[in-house]
């Protein structure tokens, strides 16, 4: 036995019982007898038709042997092409898959003879038609194995090969498809390639097309037969009057899919012919599809005249009318198509893909009118039997949804956990990519909890972004960037939050700081010129163009607001007012209080400038500042603060003279300045008495620190007598010191005059005037100038010359002695500091220097102290001033 080239692919497949009887001879539906027709099992006709018997004549058998005989029906595979690689062996016809045995020279053995060879038959039934068969005969024996292959062989299909598309077969190529212009044509049957059964819901027709008497070619395009739009409108060409299948069609209705990551809206066309003797291939000649204002556009208008005829190529001729695609935009061409890839009525031959990108998405052309021709190629291509229909798929229109919450952002760090939500804000999917709300943006507004979201949208809004339209006030935290839809996926998106931060203020109070303690509770609320707040927004230190800045109230209060979170950080200054100084919290900061919320307490406080002032007296008795001092009526004094304390009048010390009145003062004082000292560059010819230092006191903010007062004693011009007068005038000594103490004269002893309790301290008992005699250093010198000093003292003390006046000043200025040391020490003789030369002075001097005991002072004498030889030396100062002639003392 031989085999042919196709094999069963199946050989293992359990079939039915076996049947040995001969099945293959008689029509199940008819009882008439079967003609024979000779078949050898190698060899077989070119074409059974339905009603014929396939002879079948098995040879090389052995004798008596017995075979197995089974008909298998061939399947075209996936590629739709018999013959090919993928065909498969079914059992699905009648007479196929039921084995029948038979043995050589037996029952069921036409030849009637055991001869090696066996005849039989198989009927070829009414459903075989264009069928292909594979006979295989088994010997039983020794399992060798026959096959041949008999086909219903088909006429040829007609020539595509003009098409600019041939979708007559179902292969690796046609399902990929061919692009025609912008438009992809697909091999597809959307009850099979969609992966559903075959129910319905896959096809939803929008026009059917079907002229009278099956035309050879057919015309039409959708319309409102159902009159949703307006009138109901009436067929124009050949199209189907039902309002379920012709109706107007919403770009909205067209499903979107993604093929290599382009989007297309996809059509479907039954093209519905009858199979067989190639009634089933179809030509279709012309598509053009428009996107229209109208959904009533069409004819059966009334009035008549508002009809709007379709004319192929050029539409409808409405306002605003956009051509989509034009199978012929590039020149007459046509697409070769099959309508037995499907399953009948109800399922796709193919679909047509179109981009979603050629197609208006404005809400003025939402209405979709698709135009098509068949039948055009004539022959086997022109139209038949069935009504051609389009239709769309409703399960493809994939929706999805997009959601989130809008949030209150408490604090400002992007993170949403305990924060509430914020009702009344507007969302957008920003269709026109512009980053801004446009007109064609889809919206919606957040709940009161702040929730949002879309639904029903499909793959056109891939890639693109939601934004929220930031509330005015109010700083992006979470979301800045928006979110980006994934419209390929086809799930819901949630979790796209926006937060957002309000806007908050900072505020505070200008006190004046009235101790200069800085901020305590004594400060009081700023009553002068406004002060100016600013935020240093450029951080110059500075009060820049650029900042932000407000002015204090009345009350010296102050705030600034539309702050963001920018700011938080930022330095807050005052403008020191002119005349004033900060005291306290000298830079204060932009905190972050919360959203909306106010930053209180950036206080500043001032301390005003002060003064100090104070007179300028004479001290008229030389006693220092007493009652009976008067106004400064000389030459003006300067008066300075010693800045550099180096306790003189220098090039930086600020300084000013007294007036007529005596009177000074110096302003613009700081904090600074408290506790520096203050003095007076001493009048010529005056000696300070009184306080010779005043200190700068704190008078309060703005105040005047008071009473820093200087009084000079202007003495008249010393005089003095010397030794020598005396000694050369006993009868003035005797008059004066009788008259200073009765009963003394020239002869009195100098140790009772000075009251010594040691008398050992002057050698011998010298008179007052051995004393004035005395010769040599020393003692002896202290001795003669002492003498001198207490007799003018005395005289000075006693106011009897003419008008009750002393005839001698026994008084001492800085004119008295160049040299200071002598100044210093008469001004520690003169105990009572009024520049003048007492009797008790002189005493108390001479027997401190002495050392006497009990002496009244204890200045001089001592270690380190002034001695003998610098208290006489005082004495000659005094005793050698100008001396009025001895005619004075005459009386």
């Amino acid at each position: 036995m031989t085999s042919s080239d196709i094999s069963d692919n199946l050989t293992n497949d359990l079939l039915a019982t076996l049947d040995s009887t001969e099945t293959g001879s008689t029509d199940p539906a008819s009882s008439d007898p079967v003609p024979p027709l000779a078949v050898t099992i190698d060899q077989a006709d070119a074409d059974y038709a339905p009603g014929e018997t396939v002879g079948i004549t098995a040879t090389d058998v052995g004798d008596g042997g017995s075979l197995t005989f089974s008909v298998a029906h061939v399947s075209a595979g996936a590629d739709g092409v018999l013959g090919t690689a993928d065909d498969v062996l079914t059992y699905d016809l009648t007479g196929t898959g039921t084995p029948w045995v038979v043995t050589d020279g037996g029952a069921g053995d036409l030849d009637g003879t055991v001869n090696g060879k066996i005849q039989t038959s198989w009927y070829v039934n009414s459903d075989a038609a264009n069928q292909a068969f594979v006979l295989t005969a088994t010997d039983q024996a020794d399992g060798r194995v026959a096959t041949v292959n008999f086909t219903d062989a088909p006429p040829p299909p007609p020539d595509a090969s003009g098409a600019a598309a041939d979708l007559t077969v179902r292969n690796a190529t046609t399902l990929a498809g061919f692009n025609v212009g912008d438009a992809k044509f697909q091999v597809y049957q959307v009850k099979t390639d969609f992966g559903q059964s075959s129910g319905t819901g896959t096809f939803d027709a929008f026009v059917q097309v079907q002229g009278p008497n099956n035309p050879p070619t057919e015309q039409g395009y959708n319309y409102d037969r159902g009159g949703t739009y307006g009138d109901v409108l009436s067929p124009q060409y050949n199209e189907n009057t039902s309002a379920q299948h012709n109706k107007a069609l919403l770009l909205s209705d067209i499903p979107i899919v993604i093929v290599d990551g382009v989007a297309y809206r996809e059509f479907l066309l039954d093209s519905n012919e009858q199979n067989g003797s190639n009634g089933e291939f179809i030509s279709l000649d012309s598509l053009q599809i428009y996107q229209e204002t109208s959904g009533n556009l069409g004819m059966g208008h009334v009035p008549v005249s508002e009809n709007t005829p379709y004319t192929p190529g050029s539409g409808f001729g409405v306002t605003g009318e956009h051509l989509v695609y034009n199978l012929d935009a590039s020149g007459d061409v046509w697409v070769a198509l099959n309508s037995s890839l499907s399953s009948g009525s109800g399922d796709s031959d193919i679909r047509v893909l179109i981009k979603d990108s050629e197609f208006l998405q404005d809400a003025d052309h939402q209405y979709v009118y698709v135009y098509s021709a068949f039948g055009g190629q004539a022959g086997d291509w022109q139209t038949g039997s069935g009504f051609e229909e389009w239709g769309t798929n409703p399960n493809n229109l994939v929706t999805f949804g997009i959601s989130g919450t809008k949030y209150l952002d408490a604090n400002g760090d992007s993170q949403t956990t305990g924060d509430a939500g914020l009702g009344g804000v507007t969302i957008f999917i920003d269709k026109d990519n512009s980053g801004d709300l446009s007109a064609d943006d889809l919206t919606t507004t957040t709940a009161a909890n702040g929730t949002w979201s879309f639904t029903g949208l499909d793959a056109t809004f891939d890639g693109l972004k939601v934004y929220e339209q930031l509330p005015g006030g109010y700083v992006q935290t979470l979301g800045q960037a928006g979110y980006t839809i994934d419209g390929l996926s086809g799930e819901d998106q949630s979790g796209m939050d926006f937060a957002n931060f309000h806007d908050f203020s900072i505020s505070g109070t200008k006190y004046e700081d009235l101790t200069g303690d800085g901020t305590s509770a004594d400060d009081t609320a700023w009553s002068h010129d406004p002060v100016t707040i600013f935020i240093d927004d450029d951080n110059s230190g500075d009060l820049s163009a650029g900042d932000r800045s407000t002015t204090t109230d009345a009350s010296g209060n102050w705030s600034i607001g539309g702050l963001t979170l920018a700011d938080v950080g930022k330095n807050i200054y005052e403008v020191v007012p002119d005349g004033s100084q900060q005291t306290g919290t000298l830079v204060q900061t932009v905190g972050n209080p919360g959203s909306g919320g106010t930053d209180t307490g950036n206080d500043f406080t001032n301390f005003l400038d002060f003064s100090i002032s104070g007179t300028k007296y004479e001290d008229l008795t030389g006693n220092g500042k007493t009652a009976d001092d008067t106004a400064w009526s000389h030459d003006p004094v300067t008066i300075f603060i010693d800045d550099d304390n180096s306790g003189d009048l220098s090039a930086g010390d600020r300084s000013t003279t007294t007036g007529a009145g005596g009177a000074w003062s110096i302003g613009g004082l700081t904090l600074a300045d408290v506790g520096k000292n203050i003095y007076e560059v001493v009048p010529d010819g005056s000696q300070q008495t009184g306080i010779l230092v005043q200190t700068v006191d704190n008078p309060g903010s703005g105040g005047t620190d008071t009473g820093n007062d200087f009084t000079n004693f202007l003495p008249p011009a010393g005089q003095g007598l010397t030794p020598g007068f005396w000694k050369n005038h006993l009868d003035i000594l005797t008059q004066e010191l009788g008259e200073f103490h009765s009963g003394w004269n020239s002869n009195t002893s100098f140790e009772t005059i000075f009251e010594f309790q040691n008398l050992s301290k002057i050698p011998g008992t010298p008179s007052i005037a051995d004393a004035l005699g005395a010769k040599g250093g020393g003692v002896n010198h202290l001795e003669r100038s002492s003498a001198a000093a207490y007799l003018s003292a005395a005289v000075t003390a006693v106011p009897d010359g003419p008008g009750g006046k002393p005839e001698l000043n026994f008084s001492f200025s800085a004119a008295t002695s160049s040299n200071p040391a002598i100044i210093a020490i008469l001004n520690q003789i003169d105990t009572n500091d009024d520049h003048t030369l007492q009797p008790g002075e002189v005493i108390a001097a001479v027997r401190d220097v002495l050392n006497d005991t009990n002496a009244p002072t204890s200045n001089f004498g001592l270690t380190g102290q002034p001695g003998i030889n610098d208290i006489a030396n005082a004495f000659d100062a005094m005793n050698n001033q100008t001396h009025p002639d001895a005619s004075v003392f005459l009386i």
